[in-house]
């Protein structure tokens, strides 16, 4: 049997525990492993269907859907994420918070920076067997709505 799962942006990245219900009516609890891609089959021995009596059942295959993420973009093992500056942030540099999948962090934001920079954040990325990818905080300049000129 096939089934699909929608998985969250999140949870794709630091794995979790989730339930899924049958059409028979069983419930299953699903291990989404850390760093899984969309489109990944997650295989489930001897929890399908039973043609027969005298037959163990078959298998159910869950085929993971991440729902896309409004913040963060996932390139590779790589994640990224739209940091807003105000034009003095930008210009003195400074402490930052900046969202990461496991949570806000302060980044050192080095001054002089223009709209399109990119800062790593090393091991703040996709899980994987040799560690972890990178997070990259890219820049965006934000204007401010009024200038006040003395």
């Amino acid at each position: 049997m096939h089934y699909s799962m929608d998985v969250d942006f999140t949870t794709s990245i630091l794995g979790g525990e989730r339930e899924i219900s049958l059409p028979s009516g069983k419930k299953l609890r699903i291990t989404i492993p850390a760093g899984v891609k969309s489109g990944t089959k997650l295989r489930l021995a001897n929890q399908g269907e039973q043609i027969s009596a005298d037959m163990p059942p078959g298998d159910a295959y869950i085929q993971i859907n991440i729902i896309p993420s409004n913040l963060f973009k996932r390139t590779d093992n790589d994640i990224e994420v739209e940091l807003p500056l105000s034009i003095n942030e930008a210009i003195l540099g400074g402490g930052i918070r900046v969202p990461t999948v496991d949570g806000p962090v302060m980044l050192k934001v080095p001054a002089g920076l223009t709209t399109g920079s990119r800062i790593r954040m090393k091991g703040k990325g996709v899980p994987t067997k040799e560690g972890r990818g990178d997070q990259y905080a890219v820049v965006k300049v934000v204007m401010p709505r009024m200038l006040i000129l003395s």
